[in-house]
């Protein structure tokens, strides 16, 4: 007579309930302790996405300025949404709106009341007053917390981004 026994593992397979709690545990610690820190990168990569729209937006005035070699305007607006356009037809080239960046980022122009840049077939700046500087900030985190970044724009139409917490010395700085 044939007599199958089964024999049965001495370990276990699969997970515990306890063992299964503790993970759930340690996981909603370490999600509450980098939250505030995740907010804190999430501010400042909107930041770094802000200042490359509009950096953007001076790159591209004066490439089309060179390339049709006539006047064309950058128009920066005080929500962070910015347009090209030809100065004498009014012809838009391109724009670009305020919910590419942040409603949290808040910009600063020097001087305070330019709201243009106007480069020549040259790629030179060419009106009185234009914008010289452009700060960006968040107002969505602590300022200590946050990373505010600068662009500037020479007489000769270069724009360049910069981290104002830099000094002049090091390439990252203005």
């Amino acid at each position: 007579m044939l007599i199958t026994t089964h024999k049965t593992s001495p370990y276990k397979k699969g997970f515990t309930l306890i063992e299964l709690l503790i993970t759930v545990a340690v996981f909603a610690v370490l999600t509450v302790l980098a939250l505030p820190s995740f907010n804190q990168w999430i501010a400042n990569t909107k930041i770094r996405s802000t200042t490359e729209s509009v950096l953007a937006g001076f790159q591209l005035a004066r490439t089309e300025a060179v390339r049709l070699n006539r006047g064309v305007r950058m128009t920066l607006n005080a929500d962070t949404s910015w347009s090209v356009a030809e100065v004498i037809s009014g012809t838009v080239i391109q724009t670009r709106p305020a919910a590419e960046g942040t409603g949290n980022t808040v910009m600063t122009v020097t001087p305070g009341t330019a709201t243009t840049v106007d480069f020549n077939g040259l790629g030179r700046v060419t009106n009185l007053t234009p914008i010289t500087q452009v700060d960006l900030d968040s107002t969505s985190i602590p300022a200590a917390s946050t990373k505010e970044l600068r662009i500037t724009v020479n007489t000769g139409g270069s724009a360049r981004a910069c981290d104002p917490s830099h000094p002049s010395s090091d390439p990252r700085g203005c």
